[in-house]
């Protein structure tokens, strides 16, 4: 699915109404009729109160026709005005009202203080202010208005955005409405998923208004959401008269002094996704304690420069760099290593492989998984630089390198060497926690065993990866105590998921 900015909704938008000479008030009573049914959804009983908190704008217009259709059914309606003025649609809007809305002027300090007092005893607050077109900063009354919005212990449905959140970067605009449940046109967009507007949006649901496909094509969408139903396309089948051969072979070189139990869960990350073989090759000198922490069914070898190549002819798949470190001669040698991989083979680099390569990726089918520390790293800039635009760093260095990126966060992006960017909705704060990144760098390299792509592998790996923790925190694990390995605890339940 699609994922909007604003600047490509407002380009969807302007195809419709312009070039398809789709009436914009049509849409408006479309988007307000899908307002108004999620309203009633939240607000069962019809003595229960619902304002709706109106700005000049067209989102102020969406909620107008929410105001109107709730009254039709017999609905209690305040429409509280918190401008003077209107656009020309939201007008029109304005003047359909019934005599049953009561309308309440809340466009100054005052006025707003008054109709305040009079929202504690609603039963629903429509957040219809800004939408997505915001882009500045709220002050004044503004942000009085949504300061005084948050402090109320009421349900709130916001409309298209919660007001103040940016509908590109998810950032907070000086204040920013908390929404139970957002209702939004057509496609999500970025500030809907991204945090800290996530966090605003509550539940998200998508109405379709009318506005065609080919719109939104031509608004050219280049970021896109990972769901379910995408994560169980990329799925590789598991036919009964397969045998171990079909699945691939895993190689993963990593591990040094202190640093073996990334190497481990990398591995047993990518025997428990289902690759067929999964060798794991660790320098001599920990060879002895690998081998004793690796499941049963793995297998592990000591590894030189030289003899690291008899492995490495046969891999389908390889991971360099979980428990590495950054000894100058090792890396020297992983880049030495990861040259001589095919063109028909995946690489997955983590970790401290990552500054090794970068540069000068493997001619192998490659993926990256930083973080953004390591990122900003990668590219000379700030962790907060790459933090206030993530999407765009990770789409920029993955066209540049000609490779696929994943970069790690509270939403992952996963980008690949054209420009596509896929947002991952799954995870929450319990992979919060060192080492559950060597399980998702196993789990890609597993996946890219049995025959994705590189950034199939990181797409599906990434979805997995966050699912489990989902399912760990709904099936009442805490947050604090959840381990990387635990991950493998819940990886059954997200993989019948897509599979039952």
């Amino acid at each position: 699915m699609e994922i909007l900015t604003a600047a490509q909704m407002r380009e969807a938008d302007r195809v419709a109404i312009v070039e398809m000479k789709i009436p914009g008030l049509r849409l408006m009573e479309s988007a307000g009729l899908a307002v108004a049914r999620e309203a009633a959804r939240m607000v069962r009983k019809k003595s229960g109160r619902i304002a709706v908190l109106c700005g000049k704008g067209n989102n102020g217009g969406d909620g107008l026709v929410a105001a109107r259709l709730l009254a039709r059914q017999g609905r209690l309606v305040s429409a509280v005005l918190l401008s003077k003025d209107f656009s020309p649609d939201a007008a029109t809007q304005f003047r359909r009202l019934p005599g049953r809305v009561e309308v309440v002027r809340a466009h100054s300090q005052a006025l707003w203080n008054r109709a305040c007092r009079r929202l504690e005893t609603c039963a629903l607050v429509i957040d219809a202010i800004f939408g997505t077109g915001l882009g500045h900063p709220l002050g004044g009354l503004m942000k009085q208005v949504v300061d005084d919005l948050n402090r109320l212990s009421i349900p709130v449905l916001a409309v298209d955005i919660p007001s103040g959140v940016d509908a590109t970067t998810g950032r907070i605009l000086g204040a920013a409405v908390r929404a139970s449940v957002t209702v939004t046109f057509a496609r999500p967009k970025l500030g809907h998923i991204l945090f800290p507007g996530a966090a605003h949006t509550g539940r998200r649901v998508t109405a379709d208004i009318g506005i065609p496909d080919t719109a939104i094509s031509r608004a050219r969408p280049d970021t896109y959401l990972i769901d379910r139903n995408l994560a169980a396309r990329l799925l590789p089948p598991r036919p009964d008269d397969s045998h171990k051969g079909t699945y691939g072979r895993s190689v993963i070189l990593a591990g040094s002094r202190g640093m073996i139990g990334a190497a481990v869960l990398a591995a047993e990350a990518a025997m428990r996704i289902g690759s067929g073989l999964t060798r794991l090759c660790v320098p001599a000198s920990v060879y002895s304690i690998a081998a004793r922490k690796l499941p049963p069914e793995a297998m592990c070898a000591p590894v030189s420069e030289k003899s690291i190549a008899k492995y490495l002819n046969d891999a389908t798949a390889v991971l360099i760099g979980p428990g590495l470190g950054r000894d100058p001669r090792t890396l020297r040698w992983v880049g030495r290593v990861a040259k001589s991989l095919r063109h028909d083979q995946r690489c997955v680099l983590d970790a401290d492989a990552l500054f090794a390569l970068a540069a000068l990726p493997p001619a192998a089918d490659t993926v990256l998984t930083p973080h953004a520390g390591e990122m900003a790293r990668l590219i000379g800039k700030s962790r907060a630089a790459v933090e206030a635009d993530s999407c765009a760093v990770a789409r920029s260095f993955a066209r540049r390198c000609r490779l696929s990126v994943v970069l790690k966060g509270s939403r992952t992006k996963i980008a690949d060497r054209y420009g596509d960017v896929y947002v991952n909705p799954t995870g929450n704060a319990a992979l919060a926690k060192g080492a559950t990144g060597d399980v998702l760098a196993g789990l890609i390299c597993g996946l890219a065993a049995q025959g994705l792509s590189a950034f199939d592998a990181a797409r599906l790996a990434v979805y997995l990866h966050g699912r489990a923790a989902d399912l760990a925190v709904e099936q009442g694990r805490d947050k604090r105590t959840f381990l990387a390995s635990d991950i493998f605890k819940y990886l059954d339940a997200a993989l019948l998921e897509l599979s039952g």
